[in-house]
């Protein structure tokens, strides 16, 4: 009878335990100062009709994608996760570009020169109020972490 229990016991007490899946953040004119937005927060510079972007260097083997649009997305048509992993394309969606960060060597007086990986480009502002920038692993993983859509758009008409 003892010999019956331990398995028995075993079954109930291992029970596989799924974290969170992953949660779809768009960041936009209301949260980007926020602990969540932190991780993909663009730097935006105005220099005439172009703006100079920034963002932080993608984390592990997530990259960034410049969406480029023919309309402003509605907010549901910004889970741009099944553009990125699949051939199934909003026809709103006119390109998608990978961005690739760069490695800059930077000498400053009275430190010692150190490497930082940078993501940067410059566009016109017409140009931009239809750009999406998308941050997630390039292909299907189940990480239980965050993806991300900056609603570049919305962050644009704030800094009017």
């Amino acid at each position: 009878m003892k010999n019956r229990s331990i398995p028995l016991l075993l079954a109930l007490v291992v029970v596989p335990v799924f974290a969170e899946f992953s949660q779809h953040i768009i960041v936009n004119n209301s949260n980007i100062n926020t602990v969540i937005a932190k991780e993909v927060k663009p730097d935006i510079v105005q220099d005439g009709q172009y703006l100079n972007i920034s963002l932080p260097p993608p984390k592990g083997e997530r990259r960034y994608w410049l969406v480029f649009t023919n309309r402003r997305l509605l907010e549901y048509e910004m889970d741009l996760r099944e553009a990125i992993w699949s051939s199934e394309i909003n026809r709103a969606i006119s390109a998608i570009i990978p961005l690739e960060s760069i490695k800059l060597r930077v000498i400053e007086k009275g430190k010692y020169p150190y490497t930082r990986e940078v993501v940067q480009f410059r566009v016109d502002i017409e140009i931009a109020m239809k750009i999406y920038i998308y941050y997630d692993y390039p292909s299907e993983i189940l990480d239980g972490g965050y993806y991300y859509t900056i609603d570049l758009p919305s962050i644009i008409e704030s800094m009017k």
